[in-house]
């Protein structure tokens, strides 16, 4: 990830006891194939940030256009609900499969991410050769 100033003014739901945590948006690619990884981070209190959820998971064998990714199993309830609140990305209505796990599939809108994470984004579209 590069440099950038975070902001950690995003609420996410933990999904217990009604705890909603402040985060901001991380956006990397996946060493093995350069797919798009979105992530949150918060603040772990002493200024430094923490990783708080993965909002995608990379399944390598599952053929995908850049910009798409599989939405991770963990917290799927409370993250699902995050990426369409905060107008993120689209259900493709494909769905990914590796192990036991059925992972569906989004195509995140670049230009939103880019409001959280302009360098990450821009790293991430040339990449792929996107404008």
């Amino acid at each position: 990830m590069a440099e950038e100033k975070q902001e950690y003014n995003l609420d996410f739901d933990l999904g217990y006891n009604g705890r909603i945590e402040k985060v901001g948006i991380e956006v990397a690619k996946y060493s093995d194939n350069g797919r798009l990884f979105v992530g949150l981070i918060g603040d772990d209190g002493d200024g430094c940030p923490g990783s708080v959820a993965d909002l995608t998971v990379n399944i390598p064998e599952f053929p995908m256009e850049p910009g798409e990714s599989a939405i991770t199993g963990d917290m799927r309830r409370q993250v699902l609900k995050f990426i369409r609140d905060n107008r993120l990305a689209e259900d493709t209505g494909k769905t990914a499969f590796s192990g036991m796990g059925m992972y569906p599939v989004f195509r995140f809108d670049l230009d939103r991410l880019a409001e959280f994470a302009p360098e990450d984004v821009a790293d991430f579209r040339k990449t792929w050769g996107l404008s």
